[in-house]
């Protein structure tokens, strides 16, 4: 069995999940708040397909808002749809993907959200319609797969707002 028929089996999909991409917000006390989208194809990562946002529609530090307008601006875009939505956060953030999916009748879209419970270190997987999380056996290629993709997402996300940062530094009135 194939990672990703172990995938499309674990979380009931209608179909393998050629195309995954995994959205993550990354922000500093609400300064230059970000997101990364990170593109698994054939579980593998497709660098070219990575993409930056930087946030533009929220002010402070409201994570589900943030995800909410990425995804919004990400699904409105003229470009392939991903077999799987992968979202780094737990149920607030899978909602508001929920939300965003009916709002532009892309409900049959299939969406999880990964997280880690506070003090533990195994992730945990929410699923539309499901009261309770999924776990993944500690040791299965399905879970090192979307922990690679996270992290993909993660790692991208965070270099990007590191570089924002230095950038302000670099042009601060002191510099000037």
């Amino acid at each position: 069995v194939s990672v990703l028929d172990e995938l499309a089996l674990a979380f009931h999909l209608p179909a393998i999940p050629y195309r995954m991409e995994c959205y993550d917000i990354s922000t500093l006390q609400g300064a230059h708040p970000v997101a990364s989208r990170a593109v698994f194809i054939d579980a593998s990562p497709e660098k070219s397909l990575y993409r930056h946002y930087r946030i533009r529609d929220v002010e402070g530090q409201d994570d589900f808002a943030m995800m909410e307008e990425v995804l919004r601006r990400r699904l409105q875009k003229d470009e392939s749809r991903p077999d799987l939505i992968v979202l780094d956060g737990g149920k607030g953030q899978l909602n508001v993907c929920l939300k965003v999916l009916a709002a532009l009748n892309m409900d049959k879209l299939p969406v999880i959200a990964m997280a880690k419970r506070r003090g533990q270190r195994q992730d945990r997987f929410f699923l539309p319609g499901r009261k309770d999380s999924i776990l993944l056996p500690p040791r299965s290629l399905a879970l090192k797969t979307l922990q690679s993709l996270r992290d993909e997402a993660h790692r991208f996300a965070v270099s990007y707002h590191r570089a924002l940062r230095s950038h302000q530094i670099a042009t601060s009135p002191l510099e000037a």
